[in-house]
């Protein structure tokens, strides 16, 4: 089943995106997405236009699965993110 999420990070006050802290946490982000996307899992990504954050399809088994794989992503913590399935 293919879900379209959006998702804004939202870093906590006083970790500033330049941090080290934040730079590994945007890198660990960024190689969870390029496993997910070799896996066929994470289809696509987009920055929708006048928003913030970015607008992803991912192609899962179910919504159990989708949970799973949201919950894996470094970020997750710190996302926030709504969730619409598709047919």
């Amino acid at each position: 089943m293919k879900y379209l999420v959006h998702m804004v990070s939202r870093l906590p006050h006083g970790l500033e995106s330049e941090s080290e802290v934040a730079r590994d946490l945007w890198a660990r982000e960024k190689a969870r997405a390029h496993e997910l996307k070799e896996q066929g899992v994470w289809a696509d990504i987009t920055h929708p236009v006048g928003r913030d954050g970015w607008s992803c399809i991912f192609d899962v088994a179910s919504n159990n699965e989708l949970n799973q794989v949201i919950h894996s992503l470094p970020l997750f913590p710190y996302l926030d993110i709504d969730v619409v399935p598709l047919r």
